[in-house]
């Protein structure tokens, strides 16, 4: 079994098309300041490693911060948890906030998921078409404008390409946000893959 950190997943999902949010990874200071550049203000700092799977119960997770001295002190901080190699800067967005993601079982292949962060979980067999990622929408009773639905069919698509391109993919699960414009990115992932 193959776990990817956060970025690594990020930046696989942006490679396979994926909307995912401005963040680049610094592994030391002398890295911060370009990092914190090509994000904007306000933003976040996450955690990074192979091997860190609960950042906030690691308390791997500082939000709002506004300036390069606040960034340092973050920075340093992360930095002493167990497995850190890395810390991520992440551009603060807001929005409608949900999880997908797909799970792959013995008698069947993968599945696909999506809900609100907190319930209201639907599943369905992949392969599948819009007109059953809108049915999952719909199942999920998340009662949302047509550009949140259009929003979200898109992630739920792609999810289902994904399984089919990539069959190795164990797991998968993303945290994503659609804006007040519609546009969804993911805010957080994880990936496993099978490599036997």
């Amino acid at each position: 079994m193959e776990v990817f950190s956060e970025a690594k997943a990020e930046d696989f999902l942006e490679k396979e098309g994926f909307p995912v949010v401005e963040r680049d990874l610094s592994r030391g200071i002398g890295e911060l300041r370009e990092s914190i550049k090509k994000v904007g203000t306000p933003f976040i700092m996450k955690v990074s490693g192979e091997r860190i799977f609960k950042k906030r119960a690691a308390r791997g997770i500082k939000t709002d911060i506004k300036t390069y001295t606040q960034a340092v002190m973050e920075f340093k901080d992360l930095k002493k948890i167990e497995r850190s190699n890395g810390v991520l800067v992440q551009k603060k967005i807001s929005g409608k906030e949900f999880i997908a993601g797909m799970k792959k079982a013995p008698e069947f292949g993968h599945s696909i998921f999506f809900g609100n962060i907190e319930e209201n979980f639907v599943f369905r067999i992949a392969p599948f078409e819009k007109e059953e990622a809108e049915k999952m929408i719909k199942e999920s009773a998340a009662f949302l404008p047509k550009k949140d639905d259009d929003a979200i069919s898109l992630i739920l698509l792609k999810l289902s390409e994904l399984s089919g391109k990539h069959p190795e993919i164990n797991d998968a699960k993303i945290r994503f946000m659609i804006q007040d414009d519609g546009n969804p990115k993911i805010i957080d992932a994880e990936i496993s893959f099978d490599k036997s």
